[in-house]
């Protein structure tokens, strides 16, 4: 009989021995089993793609040191520096086109190259071809010229929006003068004679007679130098009725001449109307 104790000890130990490890076999099972939470990587793969690119200022100056970070949910969604002070900071997701736009003119007219470096490394699309555009008007409230000869260099003229016309009208304003003098220097096409109309408008406001000069001498015949014809008469018809219906009277017959006619007629019923 005390022979067998020892046996039967063993055995009960190696039974006990055998449930714990079963025990801690299960346990583990179970908690393999328990889904994993999802990680910060699974949570980003969920959210909508975006595109982000950072940029840092070459420029001189407080823009020295300076970094940008440009957002981009997609190419067609207009995009802007988040932050002017640090990287990642602020987001344009609460910014409507137009704040946006104008933080991007105001960065063109403060340092036009580091601007015009950060667009270029946005996604093709019409959104970048908006933030060209919104650079290159910033960019001529310091220089014009430089303003006007850089939207055509980035093709906007074949954009929407007309954008050269306006930066050419905007530069009559103060230097009608070299405004003409740059866009007489153009290939003769469709676009050279926008601009001069735009520019024959400005002109028309304080000399009407050099603007129809401009519009006859310098607008090949068609549907645009129709237009700023009629433009010109207008502007010269609110300051000197008489002396537009003598220009007018020049035209050769045709639509032109008879649509000019109509309009200074019209004026000439406002005219008398105004009148005590």
């Amino acid at each position: 009989m005390s022979k067998k104790t020892p046996t039967r000890q063993k055995f009960a130990w190696l039974l006990a021995i055998g449930t714990f490890v079963g025990f801690l076999i299960v346990i583990a099972a179970v908690y393999l089993m328990e889904p994993e939470p999802p990680s910060a990587v699974v949570l980003a793969k969920e959210e909508p793609e975006r595109k982000q690119v950072d940029i840092t200022s070459a420029a001189t100056g407080d823009h020295s040191s300076r970094a940008q970070t440009v957002e981009a949910v997609d190419s067609d969604k207009v995009s802007a520096p988040a932050g002017r002070d640090a990287v990642g900071e602020g987001s344009t997701e609460s910014k409507d086109d137009f704040q946006v736009l104008q933080e991007w003119r105001v960065w063109a007219a403060e340092d036009p190259d580091a601007a015009l470096t950060a667009a270029r490394r946005l996604p093709d699309g019409p959104g970048r071809n908006e933030i060209f555009g919104a650079i290159c008007f910033g960019l001529e409230t310091v220089k014009p010229r430089e303003a006007a000869t850089l939207a055509v260099a980035l093709h906007l003229q074949n954009q929407p929006g007309a954008i050269v016309e306006s930066l050419v009208q905007q530069w009559s304003e103060t230097d009608a003068a070299a405004a003409l003098e740059w866009a007489s220097g153009l290939p003769a096409d469709d676009h050279r004679s926008l601009y001069l109309a735009r520019i024959a408008f400005i002109q028309s406001q304080r000399d009407p007679v050099s603007a129809a000069n401009l519009v006859i001498g310098q607008v090949p015949p068609g549907a645009i130098q129709d237009e700023a014809v009629m433009t010109v008469l207008h502007q010269w018809g609110t300051r000197d009725l008489p002396a537009a219906a003598k220009w007018a009277a020049t035209f050769p017959t045709g639509p032109l001449r008879d649509r000019a006619q109509s309009e200074l007629a019209g004026m000439a019923e406002i005219a008398a109307a105004r009148a005590p």
